[in-house]
C-alpha cells in the first residue's frame, strides 16, 4: 500500500497555493497533511481558499491558518504576478450564515455519534474522529458491495452476448458507479488516501479522475454557475447555450432539439475524449481550469485508465458479428451518458439557480437544487446527487449522511433569507431545466 502511494505521490516540484490572499509553500506539509498529498495537488499554483473551506467544515479559519502559518511566504505580490491568477469572485470571510451552518451541522454529528466538543480523538495521521465518522459508514459499504456483485454478474452475462444483460447494463453500471465514485473524488469515502484513490479506479464509466478533478472539484464546485470559471457551463458551446456567458449563436435557436445528441455524447465523446485530450494539450480544462502539474507516474495511471475505458468499445468487435458488435459497443456508454446528464443537469441549470452572491457559502446554497429529498429511490438512483445543496456546502461528507442534515440546512438558509431551492420531483426538476434551455436559446 505504501509503495503504491509513493509511486503516485513522489514530487519533483514545489506546492505553492494562495489562501485568503496570502501565499504558502506547502511542499514540506505534504509529508504531514492528514488527507494525503492529492488534495494539495488540487490547489497547487491556484487559489485554494474555496477548496480549503469546503473540505474542512469543522475547523475554523484560525485553526486552519494556524496549521500552515510556518509555511507562509512574504513575496505575495511577486507570486501574484508570477502565476497570474484571475481575481476571485467571492468574499471568503466567515459570514453569520456560514458560522451558524457549520456549527449546527457539527453539533448534529456530535450528537449523532455521541461525541462532545471536547472529544479530541485523532489517529496516527492526525485525522479527527468526527471527520472519519462522516465518511462512508459500514452499512453504505455493504450497499456498495451488493451493487458491485450485481454489476459484475451483469457484466458476465453481457460479455456472453446476453441481450437482457445488454439492456440493463447501463442502468446497473450507473447506479453502481454513482453511489461511490463521485464521493471518492471528493475524498468522502474515507479519510484514507489509498481507499479514496482505489474507489476512483473501480469503474471506468464516468471519467478519468484527473479530468474530473479539474472539471468538477476544482472548477465547478468552487465557482458554481460563474461564467468563464465553471467549466460545466461551456461543454458544447456551439450546440448548447446554458449560461449568459456563452455567446448566442444561430445554432442555439432550436437547441432544445440538440439535447438528444448532446446528452448521449456528453460522457463518451465529451468528458472522456474531447475535454480529456484537449485539457492535456491546452493545459486547461475546457480552456478555463489550469491543469495541475503532476509527476509522470500519475499521468501513466491516467493513460492506463483511458486504455481500459476505450477497450470496452473495441471488445465486442472481437467476439460478436458486426451488427451485434455495434450495439454491444455503443449502447452501454451512450445510455450511461443519458443517465448521467439527467441526474446532473437538473441540479444547477435552471432559471431559479442563476443567481450570484459575493459571499462564498451563500452562493453555493443559492445556485443548487435539492430534489425530492425524502425519496430513498431517487437517492439511490442519483447516488445522492439529488441532495445537491447540502453536497455543495459539505462535499467532503459522504452523501449517505446528507439526507439527515437536509432539513437543518434548509431551515438555516430560510432563517438567513437565502433562497433554498427544493423541488418536489425529478420530473419537475427536468421540466425546469428544459424550460431554462428554451429560455437561453433566444434570451
Amino acid at each position: 500500500m505504501s509503495a503504491y502511494l509513493s509511486f503516485l505521490s513522489q514530487y519533483d516540484f514545489d506546492i505553492k497555493t494562495r489562501i485568503y490572499g496570502n501565499w504558502y509553500d506547502l511542499t514540506e506539509f505534504t509529508k504531514n497533511h492528514p488527507g494525503g498529498n492529492l488534495p494539495l495537488d488540487l490547489i497547487n499554483k491556484r487559489d485554494g481558499t474555496g477548496l480549503l473551506k469546503l473540505h474542512h467544515p469543522f475547523s475554523s479559519k484560525s485553526v486552519l491558518l494556524g496549521m500552515i502559518e510556518k509555511y507562509k511566504l512574504k513575496n505575495t505580490e511577486e507570486l501574484n504576478k508570477l502565476y497570474d491568477l484571475p481575481e476571485e469572485p467571492f468574499d471568503y470571510s466567515e459570514s453569520d450564515f456560514e458560522l451558524e451552518l457549520k456549527k449546527e451541522v457539527k453539533n448534529y454529528f456530535l450528537n449523532e455519534f455521541n461525541l462532545t466538543e471536547q472529544t479530541n480523538i485523532r489517529n496516527s495521521k492526525g485525522v479527527h474522529l468526527l471527520n472519519k465518522l462522516v465518511k462512508a459508514p459500514i452499512e453504505r459499504l455493504m450497499h456498495i458491495f451488493i451493487l458491485t456483485l450485481i454489476f459484475y454478474v451483469t457484466v458476465y452475462y453481457y460479455v456472453q452476448g446476453n441481450w437482457i444483460a445488454l439492456l440493463f447494463l447501463p442502468l446497473i453500471a450507473w447506479i453502481y458507479s454513482v453511489n461511490f465514485w463521485h464521493d471518492a473524488t471528493h475524498f468522502a469515502m474515507s479519510t484514507n488516501e489509498f481507499v479514496n484513490t482505489s474507489f476512483m479506479y473501480l469503474t471506468p464509466f464516468f471519467s478519468s479522475p484527473l479530468s474530473w478533478f479539474h472539471q468538477h472539484v476544482i472548477g465547478h464546485h468552487v465557482y458554481t454557475n460563474v461564467g468563464n470559471r465553471d467549466p460545466d457551463l461551456s461543454h458544447a458551446p456551439d450546440l448548447m447555450r446554458i449560461h449568459p456567458s456563452v455567446a448566442l449563436k444561430p445554432t442555439h435557436k432550436n437547441q432544445i432539439w440538440n439535447i438528444p445528441f448532446v446528452w448521449t455524447m456528453a460522457v463518451p465523446l465529451g468528458i472522456n475524449f474531447n475535454s480529456d485530450i484537449g485539457g492535456i494539450i491546452n493545459k486547461k480544462y475546457n480552456r478555463i481550469v489550469k491543469y495541475m502539474k503532476l509527476c509522470w507516474r500519475y499521468y501513466l495511471i491516467h493513460i492506463l485508465g483511458r486504455l481500459i475505458y476505450f477497450s470496452t468499445y473495441i471488445y465486442p468487435f472481437f467476439v460478436f458479428e458486426l451488427p451485434q458488435a455495434f450495439l454491444f459497443s455503443l449502447y452501454p456508454p451512450l445510455m450511461f451518458s443519458v443517465l448521467f446528464m439527467i441526474c446532473s443537469q437538473i441540479n444547477h441549470l435552471s432559471e431559479d439557480t442563476m443567481l450570484n452572491d459575493d459571499n462564498f457559502y451563500k452562493h453555493q446554497a443559492m445556485t443548487s437544487n435539492t430534489i425530492n429529498p425524502e425519496s430513498l429511490l431517487v437517492f439511490f438512483f442519483t447516488g445522492g446527487l439529488n441532495i445537491q445543496t447540502e453536497h455543495h456546502l459539505f462535499p467532503g461528507i459522504n452523501h449517505w449522511h446528507l439526507r439527515k442534515i437536509q432539513p437543518l440546512v434548509r431551515n438555516i438558509c430560510i432563517k438567513h433569507n437565502i433562497q433554498y431551492h427544493e423541488i418536489p420531483t425529478m420530473w419537475d426538476a427536468l421540466k425546469n431545466h428544459i424550460n431554462y434551455v428554451k429560455l437561453m436559446s433566444h434570451s
